[in-house]
């Protein structure tokens, strides 16, 4: 498990790669996790590795949802028809930072399930989303994202490499029915995409997974 100061050591080491300070708050415990604002003072220093900053504050902001008791936790009853991740915070946020922003503050509406696995961090199941399924995502009277498909089931926002998992197998198994344009989209991992432009194909697969309804 790693500690505060191995979060320290990763602020202040060569290069700017979000990626290694994501690795290290993966693995924070929850008495570590508690101390995480006392560190926040050095982000005021750290000028040359803005994207690790980035991540160390967005983690923080994850956290403080993620406690917050005003917000109860969601008890699983069943296991959900679909158990496929999207973690508030991190890869997903770097993404697409308008629609994890939003799911965050949906979390702490009460318009999502507040979810959070054995190591602290925020998460909602991907179907979660299914009941705002083409949702414009507005920010300051912009619009920003959207709720869909294309956002939604890609590589960079659902988490453990489902994505690309998955399209392996569609490749294997009905590769010779996709054009070598929708082959090197699923390689990149835009399920979606291909999906929605290739829906006779795709269809059974994203059925077979509980995913089907992001086709309606």
């Amino acid at each position: 498990m790693s500690t505060v100061q191995d979060v320290l050591k990763i602020l202040r080491s060569h290069g700017d790669n979000p990626e290694d300070m994501e690795r290290v708050l993966q693995e924070l415990s929850k008495e570590e996790r508690a101390k995480i604002k006392d560190i926040e003072v050095t982000l005021i220093d750290q000028i040359d590795c803005p994207c690790k900053c980035k991540v160390l504050a967005d983690f923080y902001k994850m956290v403080q949802i993620a406690i917050a008791e005003k917000i109860p936790d969601t008890k699983e009853v069943d296991k959900p028809v679909n158990d496929w991740k999207i973690y508030l915070w991190g890869k997903a946020y770097r993404t697409n930072e308008h629609l994890i922003n939003w799911c965050r503050n949906a979390v702490k509406k009460g318009k999502l399930p507040k979810r959070v696995d054995k190591n602290g961090n925020l998460f909602i199941y991907v179907n979660d989303l299914l009941p705002y399924n083409w949702q414009i995502i507005y920010v300051n009277g912009w619009a920003e994202s959207r709720i869909d498909i294309y956002n939604v089931l890609q590589d960079g926002i659902i988490a453990d490499g489902k994505v690309k998992k998955l399209a392996k197998k569609i490749m294997a198994g009905s590769g010779v029915y996709l054009s070598d344009a929708y082959i090197q989209e699923l390689e990149c991992g835009f399920l979606g995409y291909v999906a929605a432009c290739n829906t006779s194909v795709i269809a059974p697969y994203l059925q077979a997974v509980g995913l089907g309804g992001w086709l309606d």
